[in-house]
């Protein structure tokens, strides 16, 4: 009988330890990492070669792809927002800045991402960036009204003679653009991963296409021009 006591309090003792072990606690905070890839079509662009094609038929190249995504934000399924003002420059030969970092995160359940092409109109004021080269250069003209270029996308394409050059140049606050995806991430186990990818074509298609020859080869301080290319671009990133 003692031992029948004995052994059901051991028994109890036991389930009452196996019971209290602790779950893996919840993290605090987590990152999401946002990576980005650029094609024309479905091809990884290349820099220098006149092979590509958009819909107005004009055969060009691409030797410079820059420009800026800032303002991201992240939406969980119950509507709350977390913000990160950031602003990232990319340029499109340069690996080493296709990586977006999102620390300080909130573990939750995301829903959807909305993100700026560009600047908005309180960041885009001129030397308002980082002293870096980069946004050096992307500085807009003073006498223009000064802040930084949103995208430089420059090129050569074949007219009815020879290779002639092209500069699709987004800035001033009428070329701000916002846009947005939807997404499935929890970060509840572990950090969200993203792949962001631009359509070079794009730009030139959706809702309008876009002709070098009959449009114009140079953008910059055109507004018709400009608003023309940034009416497309609602449809140039795609968000996996």
């Amino acid at each position: 009988m003692e031992l029948t006591k004995i052994s059901i309090a051991l028994l109890t003792l036991v389930l009452l330890i196996s019971g209290c072990k602790s779950e893996e606690p919840m993290p605090k905070t987590s990152s999401a990492t946002i990576d980005v890839n650029h094609t024309v079509d479905n091809a990884i662009i290349a820099s220098g070669k006149v092979n590509y094609q958009n819909t107005a038929n004009n055969q060009y190249s691409i030797t410079r792809l820059e420009y800026y995504l800032s303002n991201f934000r992240f939406i969980q399924e119950n509507g709350e927002v977390t913000r990160y003002d950031q602003v990232f420059y990319i340029n499109a030969f340069d690996s080493t800045s296709f990586r977006l970092f999102f620390d300080n995160l909130p573990p939750a359940r995301y829903t959807s991402l909305v993100y700026n092409f560009g600047l908005i109109p309180k960041q885009n004021i001129s030397n308002s960036l980082s002293n870096t080269n980069a946004n050096a250069n992307m500085f807009w003209p003073e006498m223009m009204g000064g802040g930084y270029h949103f995208m430089k996308l420059e090129g050569r394409y074949k007219d009815s003679i020879a290779l002639t050059g092209y500069a699709i140049h987004l800035g001033t606050n009428v070329c701000t653009l916002q846009l947005s995806s939807q997404i499935d991430a929890s970060t509840l186990n572990k950090p969200i991963h993203l792949d962001l990818t631009m359509d070079v074509n794009e730009w030139f298609t959706n809702p309008k296409d876009y002709d070098f020859i009959t449009d114009g080869r140079y953008t910059m301080g055109d507004t018709t021009l400009m608003t023309h290319i940034t009416d497309n671009g609602q449809t140039v990133f795609t968000l996996k």
